[in-house]
């Protein structure tokens, strides 16, 4: 086989899109990506996309409108083309957020709870020594980090304490990267009309 050698003008944005993947070790230097994306075109292949771990920032971020990034949480919750995955702590954790801090009867707090359960893929949370492995300032992000890693998801939470200690073993991002590296559809700005039953 000919050795071929081609020219690539890649955006400031697209160097730095790929640079997340392989600073996430899912690939090894530019010319590896490069390398994978030519293959997977030649092959009129779709390149694999990792399933994206949602913390439970993002989630409660997709439903209080109020919250800083509403719109991109909202938008990765909602896309179709990217398995999202999170884990029954986070999912308790939401439960308890939205109850305690947020007071929304348990009718809503339940009817969004089975909406996440039809929306995503639910993992058991991590036993004991799974989440002994990994150092984090917040103890209460090892079982998210842990469960990240062992699936091999990229994280998606928009905490950046979070972010820095889950760097050591995963890719994590904050929604509104993981909507520019994953190219997902920003959903649009709900009305301002108060509550519909």
């Amino acid at each position: 086989m000919e050795n071929a050698s081609v020219t690539v003008r890649l955006t400031g944005k697209e160097i730095k899109k790929i640079d997340s993947l392989v600073t996430a070790g899912l690939y090894t230097t530019r010319s590896d990506f490069l390398r994978h994306a030519a293959m997977h075109l030649l092959r009129e292949e779709a390149p694999e996309i990792p399933d994206l771990f949602l913390d439970t920032n993002i989630l409660l971020g997709a439903l209080i409108a109020d919250r800083k990034a509403h719109i991109s949480c909202l938008s990765i919750l909602l896309q179709n083309n990217i398995a999202l995955v999170t884990n029954e702590y986070v999912l308790k954790e939401a439960r308890k957020i939205m109850e305690e801090v947020y007071s929304f009867d348990q009718e809503d707090v339940n009817r969004f709870i089975e909406f996440l359960r039809a929306k995503m893929e639910i993992v058991k949370t991590p036993s004991k020594e799974e989440i002994k492995k990994i150092n984090s300032n917040d103890k209460s992000d090892r079982p998210i980090i842990s469960s990240a890693q062992k699936h091999r998801c990229v994280l998606i939470t928009d905490d950046m304490p979070t972010r820095k200690d889950a760097g050591k073993y995963v890719l994590a991002l904050g929604s509104t990267e993981a909507i520019d590296l994953f190219n997902i559809r920003l959903a649009k700005e709900p009305l301002k009309y108060g509550r519909i039953r």
